[in-house]
């Protein structure tokens, strides 16, 4: 994902905007405030003091903001700081409403936090799933290898049946090179007890970049890790909707919704110590890299090769 530059007199109108969405209350909570910190930090490059950024309307950020690309991004980041309060509210859906409509930027950008804030919550995870990047890897690869793909998958997830022949390359990967990208990958597994593709409970074959994610950035497999990684990953996508794979995460990990098959939800992941500071960073990371390891991209390629060769080569800094 590339994320378009600002100068420092847009970056103050960008803060202005992401602190009148985030306060609730009247009160800017400390995690809004440390990821409205951390945005400016990594990526506005700039030093305003947050307590003395005053009230922005909709029509004088229109007229300070006029790129499209920056509009939009500044539309994102300020919904992702919605959430980062751990709830959102009808009254910052209709504040953001208001300034998508004089920045002239499409309503669909707001259609998932417009489910949360109306409750909606079947349908929010329903289209969550469809759009974030697990749900866009399981499309692109029922639409290159057709739906027996799938359903070969599911049948050794659901447990009825294990592909044999499938599960026994993962295994054999335990006799490679320990500094190689497959030995770390069966290390991986073994350490987090997660079954193999093509054994009784593993995932979809071709869905294994998630883990090498992991892998590549070092992160481990606990909630702030997953936040990280799925952050990375939204970092290094070229293609998709990058608000869907960030409600799918922060729904998990911070705001205690159920989206996915493989975890449970839990409550309060931006609200550990530098969490904020954590997730940006791992976005920035993601924006780095010159690969994207969900589209078109082949671990077995490169299973091989030295964990710390393909960090230099995709440049994972």
């Amino acid at each position: 994902m590339q994320i378009a530059k600002t100068t420092p007199d847009q970056a103050k109108y960008i803060l202005r905007v992401m602190k009148v969405a985030g306060t609730l209350d009247g009160h800017l909570a400390s995690t809004p405030r440390a990821l409205i910190t951390a945005i400016q930090k990594y990526f506005l490059l700039t030093e305003y003091d947050i307590d003395y950024l005053e009230f922005i309307s909709p029509e004088e950020v229109a007229i300070a903001i006029t790129d499209p690309i920056i509009r939009q991004q500044l539309l994102q980041a300020t919904i992702v700081v919605i959430l980062s309060a751990g709830e959102a509210r009808l009254p910052q859906l209709h504040i953001i409403e208001s300034y998508a409509k004089a920045l002239e930027v499409s309503e669909d950008i707001l259609k998932y936090l417009r489910m949360l804030c109306k409750r909606q919550i079947l349908p929010l995870k329903i289209d969550v799933y469809r759009h974030c990047f697990i749900g866009q890897k399981y499309k692109q690869e029922v639409d290159k290898q057709g739906i027996g793909w799938l359903l070969k998958g599911l049948i050794s997830y659901t447990g009825i049946k294990e592909d044999s022949r499938l599960a026994s390359s993962y295994r054999k990967l335990e006799f490679l090179p320990q500094e190689s990208l497959g030995y770390q990958l069966w290390k991986f597994h073994q350490e987090n007890k997660y079954p193999f593709p093509g054994e009784k409970g593993g995932a979809h074959e071709n869905t294994s970049y998630h883990d090498i994610t992991h892998i590549l950035a070092g992160y481990d497999t606990s909630p702030l890790g997953e936040l990280q990684t799925v952050a990375m990953t939204v970092g290094y996508k070229k293609t998709g909707d990058p608000l869907a794979s960030i409600f799918f995460i922060l729904l998990q990990q911070h705001l205690g919704v159920n989206v996915g098959f493989l975890s449970k939800a839990r409550r309060g992941v931006l609200d550990l110590p530098d969490a904020p500071d954590k997730f940006i960073r791992a976005f920035l990371r993601g924006t780095a890299m010159n690969i994207d390891l969900s589209d078109n991209w082949d671990s077995w390629d490169v299973i091989s090769c030295p964990v710390e060769e393909l960090r230099k080569q995709y440049n994972i800094v």
